[in-house]
């Protein structure tokens, strides 16, 4: 498996799976570690763009009110963050 961020995750086989990791809470798995929300992908491209998709709106989720430059400015560092790895794999796919 690929450790994207702490949070997201990318598993390669027939095809790229992001996973979710997250902690259990509460019942008998509490404090456990647990890998969830799976989304499949052809390629390791649309997996990192959803998993920059996904940290954009995490980002965006809270409870704050921002502005929309605000905002713009949020899903801008993101993408920029990522830029140069997806344009790096579209040589390899």
């Amino acid at each position: 498996m690929i450790k994207v961020t702490d949070k997201y995750y990318i598993s390669v086989s027939d095809c790229y799976t992001v996973y979710e990791r997250s902690i259990a809470k509460s019942g008998k798995n509490q404090g456990s570690e647990t890998f969830g929300n799976a989304s499949y992908f052809p390629t390791m491209t649309m997996a990192l763009n959803n998993i920059i998709g996904r940290i954009q709106k995490d980002k965006l989720s809270g409870d704050d009110v921002i502005s929309l430059k605000e905002a713009i400015e949020i899903l801008t560092d993101v993408q920029k963050e990522f830029t140069d790895i997806v344009k790096g794999l579209e040589n390899y796919e």
